[in-house]
């Protein structure tokens, strides 16, 4: 593999392919929810293939006029696998469930965008 180093890129032998040295992430979550507050964390719980549990949140935010709040936070850093996301409303009292798998490329994993609605 050859490193172009003034690039920041990697060349793949028989694709020709050029490979950024930006970080993929498999997963852009974005919760909405018109019922909470803004304001609030949105708890964020994953596997990926079956595996332990990770945590993530994100901070509910302002949409646009007359939107409900919604919150976005990336992960599944490089991690190509089968994710199962759970979500849980500022409250404890609403939650959301999905599933996404993540395939990854040549180069990087494939970024996915999910959208869990807590209403």
């Amino acid at each position: 593999m050859l490193v172009l180093a003034g690039l920041f890129a990697t060349v793949g032998p028989s694709s020709g392919a050029c490979c950024t040295t930006n970080i993929a992430y498999a997963v852009r979550l974005t919760v909405t929810d018109s019922v909470a507050a803004c304001g609030g964390n949105v708890s964020v719980t994953y596997t990926v293939d079956g595996g332990p549990e990770q945590s993530d949140s994100c901070t509910l935010q302002v949409g646009a006029v007359g939107e409900a709040c919604m919150c976005e936070t990336l992960f599944g850093q490089e991690e190509s696998g089968s994710y199962a996301i759970r979500v849980t409303s500022p409250d404890g009292q609403r939650h959301g469930a999905t599933t996404v798998d993540a395939h990854k490329t040549y180069c990087h994993v494939e970024e996915n965008d999910v959208e869990i609605d807590l209403n």
